[in-house]
C-alpha cells in the first residue's frame, strides 16, 4: 500500500492531489484496498480542510513498490500534475 497527499497550502481549503497504490491481491484481502485508501485519504482531507477533487486522486493498480514512482504509469501523471504549478507550495506528504 502506498498513499501520498500533496497540498498547496494547509492553512486554508487548499488544492490537493493524492496518489494511492496496491500491488497485490493480498493487500486487498487484508483491508488496504484502493477503496479503503481512498476513503481514508478523503476523510483526512476533510479533517484538515483540504480541497481534494476526485480527478486529483491518482490510482495505481498492481504496480510494485520496487519500481520508482516516476517510472510508474500513474506516477508519471502525478509528476505532471506537480510540475504544472497547481500544487507549488506542498505542505503535506503522506
Amino acid at each position: 500500500m502506498f498513499s501520498l497527499l500533496v497540498t498547496e497550502n494547509a492553512s486554508e481549503a487548499a488544492n490537493s492531489v493524492t496518489y494511492i497504490r496496491v500491488s497485490s491481491q493480498r493487500q486487498v484481502d487484508e483491508g488496504v484496498s484502493l477503496e479503503a485508501q481512498k476513503r481514508r485519504i478523503k476523510e483526512y482531507a476533510r479533517f484538515k480542510n483540504l480541497n481534494l477533487k476526485d480527478e486529483n486522486i491518482i490510482i495505481e493498480r498492481g504496480v510494485s513498490g520496487g519500481i520508482p514512482i516516476w517510472d510508474r504509469p500513474r506516477g508519471r501523471v502525478l509528476k505532471r500534475k506537480l510540475a504544472s504549478g497547481q500544487f507549488r507550495e506542498t505542505k503535506h506528504f503522506l
